[in-house]
């Protein structure tokens, strides 16, 4: 992933990895590629390891992609190009399908208030003085709250299609049980933030 970006974007940017105790070799790794590496005092989850990674950046744009090999990183001057080109505060960069039914109905509850049909893509790119208006959180919300925070501030929110990779077997979130109860625990805490 790390090269990926790397070739894609060839100069000007960090790369920032939080490791959020990860039980494989991914900081040892992240260091030899050239990474900054933000080690987590315990396992927190993708959302509040994505604030922890944002206050360590120091660009302009900040971009979030996950690490799990679902994101291409020869998006990435897709994804930059179309924030410039449309003068968004955030682009997402939007899925063909949904893997979990759950995601789908989050999407569904989000959609009116954000105008984006993908709410938890992990793939985005954002104008860094979003983060003086909305954060990401310390809750699990895989992005969904980050996006109505923006929405309630008139923030431009912009979606562009980008390419699917197969997704790994074993998923960061478990099973496919486990998987949807934590998209529904998730939904929970996003229900406040839209009423």
């Amino acid at each position: 992933m790390i090269a990926g970006v790397q070739r894609a974007l060839k100069k000007n940017f960090e790369v920032i990895v939080v490791n959020d105790k990860s039980t494989d070799n991914t900081k040892e790794i992240a260091l030899k590629m050239g990474a900054l590496v933000i080690d987590n005092t315990r396992q927190y989850g993708q959302t509040p390891s994505l604030t922890h990674g944002v206050r360590h950046a120091k660009g302009g744009i900040i971009v979030t992609m996950d690490a799990d090999l679902e994101h291409s990183p020869e998006d990435l001057p897709y994804l930059v190009n179309a924030l410039r080109m449309f003068r968004a505060d955030v682009v997402i960069g939007r899925r063909k399908k949904f893997p979990r039914m759950t995601e789908a109905l989050l999407s569904l509850l989000t959609r009116r208030m954000t105008r984006v049909k993908d709410t938890i893509s992990g793939f985005r790119v954002v104008e860094r003085k979003v983060f003086e208006i909305a954060d990401f959180g310390e809750r699990e919300t895989w992005g969904a709250v980050f996006l109505i925070k923006c929405a309630k501030a008139g923030l431009k929110i912009v979606e562009v299609p980008i390419t699917n990779l197969p997704r790994r077997k074993h998923t960061r979130t478990g099973n496919i049980l486990k998987s949807n109860l934590k998209v529904l625990r998730c939904i929970l805490f996003v229900l406040p933030h839209l009423f």
